[in-house]
C-alpha cells in the first residue's frame, strides 16, 4: 500500500503544481498585459495558497508515514475543489479577456495535465482568433488535438518503438486482447513506486486475454533494461530512447508519467490512467472473471 499512496499523492503535487503554474508566467509584452497578469494573480492568490497549503500536508504525511486511506481520500477531496474554484476563475477570466495573453497562457498551462476537453474547446474558441494564433493559442490547439485522438471511445494511434532486443514492437501487435499501454521511466519516481500494482495486475489476469505494453521514456538503455530487472516487468517493454523527444511523446500528447491507458480487443481506449486497486477493478470489469482478491 507505501507505493500506491505514494502514486496517488505525486498525482495531487502534480496536478496542483501544474494549476498553480509554480515558476512559469506569460511572455509580458505591454503595459496592458502586465495589468492584465497582475488582476490574474489576484483572483487566484487565494486558491493557489490553498494549494500549496495542500501539497505540503499530503508530503508531510506521507513522509511520517501518517498517510492512512482516509487521510488521502480527504485530501482529494479539496484538491478537486480547489481544482474546480481555479478552472471557473480562468474560465471566467478568459471570457472576459478573450484577447488577453494571460487568458491563452492560463488555458494552456492548466489544461495541459489530463485536459478535459468539455471545458477546454469552448475555451479556446472563446478567444479571439489573434489569441487563438499565439504562442499560448497553439500550445492549446496542439492540446486539444492530442486529447482528441486519446479520447475514451476512440482507437489508440499506431506506434512502433524497439523492444529490449532491439527488434521493433508496435502496438497493432496486441489487438485481440485487452492491452494497458503504460508508459514510465526508470528515472521516474512514481513510476516505479507504481509498478507493483501492475505487476500484480498482470500476474492475476494476463492468463485472461489481457496484456501490457510498457513505453519507457528513458534515454539510457543500461538504466532502462535495470529497472525492468529491478522492478520484476515480465510483459513486453519498448522504447526509442528519446525520453521527452520521442515521437510518441508527442503523438500522445503526454505531459507527465506515470499514464496509462487500458485499450479493447480491437485498439479502442476504454480507461486512462488506472492506478492501484483501480486497474484491477477494472480489469475484472471488462474481464468478466471477477476480482482475484
Amino acid at each position: 500500500m507505501k507505493s500506491y499512496f505514494l502514486s496517488t499523492m505525486f498525482i495531487i503535487v502534480v496536478t496542483m503544481a501544474n494549476a498553480q503554474s509554480t515558476g512559469d508566467s506569460p511572455k509580458i509584452t505591454d503595459s496592458v498585459s502586465k495589468k492584465e497578469y497582475e488582476e490574474y494573480k489576484s483572483l487566484t492568490k487565494s486558491v493557489d495558497e490553498r494549494s500549496a497549503d495542500l501539497n505540503r500536508i499530503g508530503s508531510a504525511l506521507y513522509a511520517s508515514g501518517k498517510l492512512d486511506e482516509k487521510k488521502r481520500d480527504s485530501l482529494f477531496r479539496v484538491r478537486d475543489l480547489l481544482d474546480l474554484e481555479k478552472r471557473k476563475i480562468i474560465l471566467d477570466f478568459s471570457k472576459a479577456n478573450p484577447a488577453s495573453t494571460v487568458s491563452a497562457w492560463a488555458i494552456s498551462i492548466y489544461y495541459s495535465f489530463e485536459p478535459d476537453l468539455t471545458e477546454l474547446v469552448p475555451a479556446y474558441q472563446a478567444l479571439t482568433k489573434e489569441n487563438q494564433q499565439s504562442i499560448y493559442g497553439k500550445q492549446i490547439s496542439e492540446t486539444i488535438r492530442a486529447a482528441e485522438k486519446t479520447a475514451v471511445g476512440n482507437e489508440a494511434p499506431d506506434f512502433t518503438v524497439a523492444d529490449a532486443f532491439g527488434k521493433p514492437v508496435s502496438l497493432h501487435q496486441f489487438k485481440g486482447k485487452f492491452v494497458l499501454v503504460d508508459f514510465w521511466a526508470s528515472w521516474c519516481g512514481p513510476c516505479r513506486a507504481e509498478n507493483p500494482n501492475v505487476v500484480r495486475a498482470y500476474k492475476k489476469y494476463h492468463s485472461d486475454q489481457f496484456d501490457i505494453l510498457g513505453v519507457s521514456l528513458d534515454n539510457s538503455r543500461e538504466l532502462w533494461i535495470k529497472a525492468i530487472k529491478k522492478d520484476g516487468l515480465e510483459w513486453k517493454q519498448g522504447s526509442d530512447l528519446k525520453a521527452w523527444d520521442s515521437p510518441v511523446v508527442k503523438d500522445y500528447g503526454l505531459k507527465g508519467i506515470p499514464f496509462n491507458m487500458l485499450l479493447d480487443k480491437n485498439g479502442k481506449i476504454i480507461a486512462k490512467n488506472l492506478r492501484g486497486v483501480e486497474l484491477e477493478i477494472k480489469l475484472s470489469e471488462v474481464l468478466g472473471v471477477g476480482n482475484k482478491g
